[in-house]
């Protein structure tokens, strides 16, 4: 007998051809596995394949400018300590903000013997990506023992503010920024790669000196008080506006601020022939020349005025001294500068 008679027959199987319905599930199931598969390789890309593998490393070669500090400003028990600067370790502070929003910051204490021949190099301890980045720095000096800051707060780098006070003549004083583009586009669709960039550092300040050439006929005028113990002091005022901070992102002297003024003693020496400085400053400056005007008062103990000269134009710019010369000590003059001689230091300027 056959199976299909035997239905309840032990050892024998059942095969049935399957139905229209099981053959329509399967081929629609198939159907959609394949637009399923087949949108996910090209309408959705993964998040690995969108972002741009590239990792930069950059050497940075910062040059220092040449300190042009070498005039003396000022005689004072702190000159010797003033001269020491060329020991005293530098801060360099770099900022680095991205097209895409990221920012890298990186401080460096630099010994004077890693500067060679005005140069630092090494390499940034973070890999960029290929894009355009926009890099300021600054650089000052530091206390060799504490590696405090001497001259500068940049606590708030768009607000760079001064730590002495004005009239304060010292190295301390002297610092260094640059503002600059670094563009890495080029360098798209490489796993590494190795980047130079030149940063070249300039003074942000200018310096100004007041200097007296009646200095011996004051000595002269003055002996008999100065031997019963007389002082006599210097009052420099700020007649028009100063930049009071520094933006370094943007290289901008900024916040300007009126009715500054400071008194500092004057220091008599009997060396004849000495050249006296009895008032200077350094005061952060835009890019282009710019004139402040001041006055001084020179008055003793009692605080009489023994002479004053008003209107002082001075014009300063970075990087320069600008030397004011005159009869400051005994004379009172209301004004009226020439320009004697300008060459890449120093702008020079007598008294009428």
């Amino acid at each position: 007998m056959c199976a299909s008679h035997h239905p309840n027959t032990p050892g024998f199987s059942h095969t049935y051809p399957p139905g229209r319905y099981q053959i329509l599930s399967i081929i629609c199931m198939t159907l959609f596995a394949a637009m399923l598969l087949t949108g996910c390789i090209h309408t959705y890309p993964t998040p690995e394949e969108s972002i741009d593998p590239t990792e930069i490393n950059v050497d940075l070669t910062v040059e220092f400018a040449e300190e042009w500090s070498d005039i003396h400003t000022s005689l004072s028990e702190d000159d010797s300590y003033a001269t020491r600067a060329e020991n005293w370790p530098r801060r360099l502070y770099i900022e680095i903000n991205g097209s895409n929003g990221a920012k890298e910051k990186v401080t460096r204490v630099i010994e004077p013997q890693e500067i060679i021949n005005g140069l630092y190099t090494f390499t940034l301890p973070f890999k960029l990506k290929a894009e355009e980045y926009a890099i300021s720095a600054w650089s000052d000096y530091l206390e060799p023992e504490t590696l405090k800051p001497l001259g500068y707060d940049i606590s708030h780098p768009e607000v760079i503010r001064a730590l002495l006070p004005y009239g304060e003549e010292s190295q301390k004083r002297l610092c260094l920024t640059a503002a600059d583009r670094l563009d890495l586009r080029h360098l798209a669709g490489k796993w590494e790669a190795t980047e130079h960039m030149n940063l070249t550092l300039s003074l942000p300040v200018s310096r100004f000196r007041l200097v007296a050439t009646d200095y011996e006929e004051f000595m002269a005028q003055t002996e008999q008080a100065r031997r019963q113990g007389e002082k006599y002091y210097v009052t420099l005022t700020y007649d028009s506006d100063i930049p009071t901070a520094f933006s370094m992102s943007d290289g901008t002297a900024m916040d300007p601020t009126s009715g500054i003024e400071f008194t500092s003693p004057i220091l008599l020496v009997t060396i004849p022939g000495i050249e006296m400085s009895i008032a200077s400053d350094w005061l952060f400056s835009p890019p282009e020349q710019c004139t402040h005007t001041v006055s001084i008062s020179i008055f003793n103990s009692a605080k009489a005025v023994v002479s004053q000269t008003v209107g002082i134009r001075i014009p300063t710019e970075r990087g320069k001294i600008t030397t004011v010369s005159g009869k400051l000590l005994t004379n009172f003059i209301t004004g009226g500068v020439q320009i004697d001689n300008i060459w890449a230091g120093e702008i020079i300027i007598e008294l009428d």
